[in-house]
């Protein structure tokens, strides 16, 4: 959380590792295959999905205790199966995939670790991920309705979620603008080459604001709110067909992107 260390599951083991991004320095902290590793606000914790060896194939929520090397399962969250996707500043809120969609249909919720309460978000046909805005007050994400994705934003205590998006293009959330006055989103709305373009909705309305980003992929704007990391994707020939690099860019647009990696 304060941009030392970056939390990530093995592809080829499914081990969490932590890393010190300044020494290069990485820990194995958690065996078997676990999924979506997020760290908690004050960066004590990592929670994610367990998936226990045999079948069926199930995500038991897990808490890692990076401080003592304990893990835990929420004794009210036992009988889910449940992928984390962001967890609220106060420590009580995790924002989850619910998979497979549970018996009223939600595939997205919130999920309170104190009580095991969960508070719905999005339909089954929902494939996206959901954000705590930076103070913690609200969620913002993406839902399918009347066939259309688009983005939402609701309190994260509960109440009546409200639309942000209206474009016939589907509308996938990626994370909040870090004043917390807009969500971060991607959309084909001009769809250039196979891509998805980068856009910010306003929590307050109005039309969403293009940013200078084509074929993004995952992106995060930095805490200044001056640049954009993202993952370009392109479609090519070939064995490997798609590619995704790392690239960094100025969300004014006033100077060219910056190649970080070049493994495609």
């Amino acid at each position: 959380p304060d941009g030392t260390r970056a939390v990530y599951t093995d592809v080829y083991n499914g081990h969490v590792h932590v890393r010190d991004l300044s020494s290069g320095d990485t820990a194995k902290v958690a065996d078997g295959w676990a999924y979506s590793p997020i760290w908690s606000s004050d960066g004590t914790k990592v929670a994610y999905g367990f998936d226990p060896p045999g079948p069926p194939e199930e995500s038991i929520l897990t808490i890692l205790d990076l401080e003592t090397g304990q893990e835990s399962v929420p004794s009210a969250l036992q009988d889910l199966s449940l992928v984390p996707r962001d967890w609220s500043s106060d420590g009580d809120l995790l924002a989850c995939r619910i998979n497979p969609a549970d018996a009223e249909g939600a595939s997205l919720g919130l999920v309170s670790l104190r009580t095991g309460e969960i508070t719905r978000l999005a339909g089954p046909q929902a494939r996206t991920f959901a954000d705590f805005s930076p103070d913690g007050r609200y969620v913002a994400f993406s839902d399918v309705v009347d066939g259309n994705t688009d983005v939402y934003v609701m309190d994260a205590r509960g109440g009546v979620p409200r639309r942000l998006t209206y474009h016939p293009a589907s509308d996938r959330v990626l994370g909040w603008w870090p004043d917390g006055q807009s969500v971060l989103f991607r959309s084909r709305r001009e769809y250039p080459a196979r891509g998805e373009e980068l856009y910010r909705a306003f929590v307050d309305g109005g039309a969403p604001e293009k940013l200078p980003v084509d074929r993004a992929g995952l992106a995060t704007v930095s805490p200044d709110g001056a640049m954009i990391a993202y993952t370009e994707s392109r479609w090519g020939r070939g064995k490997e067909g798609r590619s995704s690099d790392l690239w960094l860019v100025a969300t004014d647009g006033r100077s060219p992107a910056r190649r970080l990696t070049f493994d495609g």
